[in-house]
């Protein structure tokens, strides 16, 4: 397998293009999908750098670090998250929304993670991984850590593994 550089002078780390072969159709994923709170806390794949928190910057595919901290216990109320290989936190930028009011700022975040999180599970699924999204999340404890700009605030959280010995393709959620 091979490792995924990772650039000492600037605490990034550059992505491989992404590679999407078709593996299942969608009505698969679908079938596949499921939410779980008792993953395995193996890693998802050797090589990809685990410590630490990183932003994902889409244009550039880069990780930029954000902290050297282990920061997954903060990512949701229940014990398991910090257990987890791999949280994902959506943050929304709220000047990326131009004239719309507060509330319908508020309204499109939750429209636009519920999707993001929705294909981040059907794509787990493809992967044989399982997830679980993380609405209660300590967001006064874990901004702090994260150090988002004044303009923008933690949705979710969604943690993502294998599934335990025994939960393969048990639909949960």
């Amino acid at each position: 397998m091979s490792t995924i550089p990772l650039d000492l002078r600037t605490d990034e780390v550059l992505l491989p293009a992404p590679s999407l072969p078709e593996r299942v159709s969608l009505m698969q994923s679908l079938r596949l999908r499921q939410s779980s709170r008792s993953l395995s806390p193996d890693p998802l794949q050797s090589g990809v750098p685990a410590e630490g928190c990183h932003r994902h910057d889409a244009p550039t595919l880069r990780l930029m670090l954000v902290s050297a901290e282990d920061l997954r216990r903060h990512t949701g109320l229940q014990d398991f998250v910090a257990l987890a290989p791999l949280e994902l936190v959506c943050v929304t930028d709220f000047t990326r929304m131009r004239d719309v009011s507060d509330e319908e700022r508020t309204f499109l975040a939750g429209v636009d993670v519920g999707c993001i999180a929705q294909n981040a599970s059907l794509c787990c699924a493809d992967l044989g991984l399982v997830t679980a999204v993380q609405a209660m999340v300590d967001r006064r404890a874990l901004a702090p850590l994260l150090r988002p700009r004044r303009t923008q605030r933690i949705t979710l959280a969604q943690t993502v593994g294998r599934p335990e010995h025994g939960e393969h393709n048990q639909q949960q959620a």
